[in-house]
């Protein structure tokens, strides 16, 4: 058990290090080698999300939010980058539910907050441009 979960640290460890460098590849490769060790890590799930998001495979990248978001459904980072997705994609009520509900876990999370605003202020265009 204390292996695993040693192994497991490290990877995510190594992960965060290469995402910092935006060597989405090798972080990808480091939260799927967690995720051997603990299949139910949320942050693996949503780091690996984010991964695959910006190696532009958004059908994997949801599927990560949302492995992400069932381990826990408050992970602030899995709804903002889940709802930053849907966003992109004009899935704009399920993008402001997803900002809502991480503002919900993180009443200052900035990310959060910005891209809510962004989503509404998106909206209201796409509703006031439609014919009537």
């Amino acid at each position: 058990m204390h292996d695993e979960h040693c192994g497991c640290e490290k990877y995510l460890r190594e992960g965060i290090e290469f995402i910092q460098r935006e060597n989405w590849r090798e972080a990808k490769n480091c939260y799927e080698k967690a995720l051997t060790f603990h299949d139910d890590n949320p942050v693996a799930w949503a780091n690996l999300g984010m991964c695959y998001d910006s190696l532009n495979d958004e059908d994997r990248a949801l599927e990560c939010y949302n492995k992400a978001l069932a381990y826990n459904p408050h992970h602030k980072h899995a709804l903002v980058n889940k709802g930053g997705l849907l966003a992109r994609n004009k899935m704009l009520v399920e993008a402001i539910d997803c900002f809502r509900k991480a503002l919900q876990a993180d009443p200052q999370f900035e990310a959060a907050l910005i891209n809510l605003r962004k989503a509404i202020t998106e909206l209201e265009q796409m509703k006031g441009s439609q014919p009537t």
